[in-house]
């Protein structure tokens, strides 16, 4: 049975390797753009785990990749079926043995089960979608033209400030931080002007860490509301550009466009 799971895992990662390469030959559209080609018929959430193949998706999904992709749906259709079937082979060999077989493309996991990791990195790929279509949306330009740093972070510039997004997994979180001012001496005073701003703000804090003075203001990630992401930005892109002229003024240092 252990190398008819392996057979399993080979084809599943067959699957995803073409997948892959199709996804490449196509200029590597944006999930939201396959979504909007198949006409609705599933999100773009789902087309991610499609793309991703961790395990072996639903035809029906997959279907709607492959024809949005221009794919030949005939060369994946039998590689589906006959990782199917593989499939068939394990779970008869070990209906006796009261212990389910591992999941296509994934064994099986300690902890926590498999649906329930799956479902989390659903979830945060849900909510990075979500993150990026709210900041395109504020800055007024396509999804698929987001500036994203090598970090993952979502950059947005505000005047000699540059502001960052970026989603958190576990637990679910939106972090919209900027570092303020850079090559700042630490001293008492500067520590007292920190928490006395930090004191005025109704959320979020100011704070410094090497040699960088950082705002930053959290969303919850977990029952996501755009319009809370929307004012953390707004409140954070301002208050990092004046907040930066400010304590340059008073301890020097470098604002991050200087």
């Amino acid at each position: 049975m252990t190398s008819t799971a392996s057979s399993i895992d080979d084809l599943v990662a067959e699957l995803r390797a073409k997948l892959k390469r199709l996804h490449r030959l196509n200029g590597e559209p944006s999930t939201r753009e396959l979504a909007r080609r198949t006409g609705g018929a599933i999100t773009h959430t789902t087309v991610h785990a499609v793309l991703r193949c961790v395990r072996l998706p639903r035809w029906g999904p997959l279907e709607l990749v492959v024809e949005a992709l221009g794919g030949e749906q005939g060369e994946f259709r039998q590689l589906w079926v006959a990782i199917r079937d593989a499939m068939d082979v394990v779970s008869a060999a070990t209906a006796q043995s009261g212990h389910p077989p591992p999941e296509a493309g994934h064994t099986a996991p300690s902890g926590d089960s498999y649906d329930e990791q799956t479902d989390d990195r659903d979830t945060s790929v849900a909510l990075r979608d979500s993150v990026i279509a709210v900041v395109s949306s504020m800055l007024k330009s396509p999804e698929d033209q987001a500036m994203v740093d090598a970090d993952g972070d979502i950059n947005i510039r505000s005047g000699s400030a540059m502001v960052f997004v970026r989603v958190r997994d576990n637990p679910p979180l939106v972090d919209v931080f900027s570092p303020v001012l850079t090559d700042v001496a630490e001293t008492k005073e500067m520590y007292a002007k920190l928490s006395e701003v930090t004191n005025r703000m109704p959320i979020g804090r100011i704070y410094y860490a090497a040699s960088t003075v950082w705002a930053s203001i959290p969303v919850f990630g977990r029952d996501f509301q755009a319009v809370h992401l929307m004012l953390a930005v707004q409140v954070m892109t301002g208050l990092a550009d004046e907040l930066g002229d400010r304590l340059h003024r008073e301890f020097g240092g470098r604002e991050f466009f200087q």
